[in-house]
């Protein structure tokens, strides 16, 4: 049943000067209402956008926080998700929290942007048309190809828990978590060979380097690295996007190229995105400090920062970083902050396998901010975005048209 709720209670809670009993009561009121809350017309549209802007920090902080916040569970798998413990040391969202908020987020977001068309007088474009049945779409999950030295190809997706073929005197496991790691025997006695693994469109994947550094690729993404690190540097080759957690060697330096660009650190966790149809790359410190580098223009990062530099220029940006929209694809969600539809289906066409088709003068330059569970069907997602103004999708088999 939708609630109601004053629009006094939402002008203090945008001044965070409401009770706690009132902010848990304007949580349960957009929790309650369909499509576009009727208090939210009496709001300015400065009002709205910062309404959205801080429900949606709110709620990401949340998230990364569910012990202060969140549904409770109650049974006993979802007591596994309320940890969040993969297994690996790293801590992940609680599945079902991150599925509440992620639904709580877009009901802000999408509502706010209904209003803003309704407001104008345009007609609400809804509802994917009614075609004939077909097959659901879904990520991969966690499948990646790995190609080594000599030329021979090990589908990881496939491979059995245990030790994969040994390479010079490195040994390649496949561990219970899904990850590939190197033993190298000894730095001096080792062989260095250059292996490359390479993650599909819908796929992610781990691997820990022979020195214990961690590196998780995104879709589409790959990384050229050696089977041990000789000498007094530790070089890798990245295209597409990955997340660092590079084990610390103050005598050697950790280095990662990528599109002309160089990131070097000693020990640190950071996340690139150098996908090759984007117009630029970007690198989002959260621990440590990194050195980029591109032909003569040197900077220093620091944690909660990140680099942006175009491609074919050599100026690097520094500026504040949304960590959890840089990094939220480990967490298995799309994180969007101010995006426009655009930049938002080139994740979709790399996470879901699927063909991006723009058909008549589709609009581009309208933003939006939203969460959203990964490992959910690409139809859901498209429910979503079709209720912006002015955007309306069909698929066609592995192909998505977005049309006026």
């Amino acid at each position: 049943m939708k609630k109601f709720i004053s629009i006094e209670i939402i002008r203090r809670y945008l001044a965070g000067s409401c009770s706690q009993e009132e902010s848990e009561a304007v949580s349960e009121w957009f929790n309650s209402y369909g499509s576009v809350a009727d208090e939210l017309v009496e709001l300015t549209p400065e009002e709205r956008e910062a309404f959205e802007k801080r429900l949606f920090d709110q709620i990401l902080h949340d998230i990364k926080n569910p012990s202060i916040a969140g549904p409770r569970i109650t049974s006993a798998d979802d007591a596994y998700n309320e940890t969040g413990d993969t297994g690996t040391g790293h801590r992940r969202i609680p599945y079902k929290w991150f599925a509440v908020a992620a639904m709580l987020v877009f009901a802000v977001s999408l509502g706010l942007y209904i209003n803003r068309s309704q407001n104008a007088g345009k007609p609400n474009q809804a509802g994917i048309p009614k075609t004939a049945k077909q097959p659901d779409l879904l990520p991969a999950s966690n499948r990646a190809v790995l190609t080594l030295a000599n030329g021979e190809t090990i589908d990881l997706g496939d491979a059995k828990m245990g030790q994969l073929p040994h390479q010079g005197k490195a040994t390649i496991l496949k561990t219970r978590e899904g990850q590939i790691a190197y033993h190298p025997k000894s730095e001096r006695d080792a062989d260095v060979e250059y292996n490359v693994m390479t993650t599909p469109k819908g796929s992610k994947f781990e691997l820990v380097l022979a020195d214990g550094t961690k590196v998780c690729l995104n879709a589409a993404s790959s990384l050229r690295y050696p089977t041990t690190f000789t000498g007094g540097q530790r070089n890798v080759e990245l295209t597409g996007e990955g997340y660092f957690e590079v084990a610390k060697n103050k005598d050697k330096p950790f280095n990662v190229a990528f599109n002309g660009v160089t990131a070097q650190v000693l020990g640190t966790h950071f996340n690139i995105s150098a996908y090759h149809d984007d117009s630029f790359v970007n690198t989002t410190l959260l621990e440590g400090s990194v050195r980029i580098k591109k032909d003569r223009s040197v900077a220093m990062l620091t944690p909660g920062k990140q680099a942006v530099v175009e491609n074919g220029s050599d100026h690097i940006v520094i500026s504040d970083a949304n960590v959890e929209e840089a990094t939220g694809w480990r967490d298995g969600l799309f994180v969007f902050e101010h995006q426009n539809i655009a930049s938002i289906m080139k994740k979709v066409s790399r996470w879901y396998d699927v063909e991006i088709v723009y058909k008549g003068s589709t609009k581009t330059d309208q933003y939006f901010s939203g969460v959203f569970d990964r490992s959910k069907k690409v139809e859901e997602l498209l429910s979503y975005l079709e209720k912006l103004d002015g955007a309306r999708f069909s698929k066609e088999g592995r192909r998505i048209v977005i049309m006026n």
